[in-house]
């Protein structure tokens, strides 16, 4: 997962963290998981 992780730039890491289209309740039940 490392070399992907590498590989993609921290700034689409941010974008992703920061998107706000993605639905809270997706992270809420994968952290409950």
């Amino acid at each position: 997962v490392r070399g992907g992780y590498t590989t993609k730039p921290p700034r689409a890491r941010l974008i992703m963290a920061s998107s706000p289209v993605q639905p809270p309740d997706s992270v809420r039940l994968g952290a409950q998981s």
